[in-house]
């Protein structure tokens, strides 16, 4: 019996359109897109295919509403198999595997972290974070809490 077709699945609809999507440009089109001779100029009508940005949401929410994430929750299956058409029609055997990689890994990310989360940082973000919490004594993800309260509470107080 032969072996189903891999389908991006509604809970894998985020990741995988993150991922094409950061494909598109600088080193990482070259790389994931060179093989098959696209280059940066010649991606930009494929990412712009209705099946790859997929249904659209009512532009009346209010983004992160409660009705907003109900829609949203509605139309990613729909959503999810329009990526997955959009995939067949555009990527080759090698790119379906880096992107069912992918996938696997953020899965594996997503259950094996209950109240940590993994971010990548650029090594100049990195550095300037390590001096930042150096400088307050106190972990990476501390400085973050104590930097991002702040700005929080600026930005509340100004909205007052």
């Amino acid at each position: 019996m032969a072996k189903p077709k891999f389908r991006i699945g509604g809970d894998d609809y985020f990741q995988a359109k993150l991922y094409l999507d950061r494909t598109q440009r600088g080193e990482r089109a070259e790389k994931f897109w060179g093989a098959r001779g696209l280059f940066e100029e010649e991606l930009a009508p494929l990412f712009k295919e209705q099946a790859f940005r997929g249904p659209a949401l009512s532009k009346d929410l209010e983004m992160g509403s409660e009705q907003w994430r109900s829609e949203y929750n509605r139309l990613r299956p729909l959503a999810a198999e329009q990526l997955t058409l959009w995939c067949e029609k555009h990527l080759n055997s090698e790119q379906w595997r880096k992107l069912k990689t992918s996938l696997r890994v953020a899965r594996a990310r997503k259950t094996s972290c209950r109240d940590d989360v993994q971010i990548t940082l650029k090594r100049p973000s990195y550095i300037t974070l390590s001096l930042l919490a150096e400088l307050e004594g106190c972990s990476l993800s501390e400085t973050i809490d104590l930097y991002l309260e702040d700005i929080l509470r600026t930005k509340q107080w100004q909205r007052e």
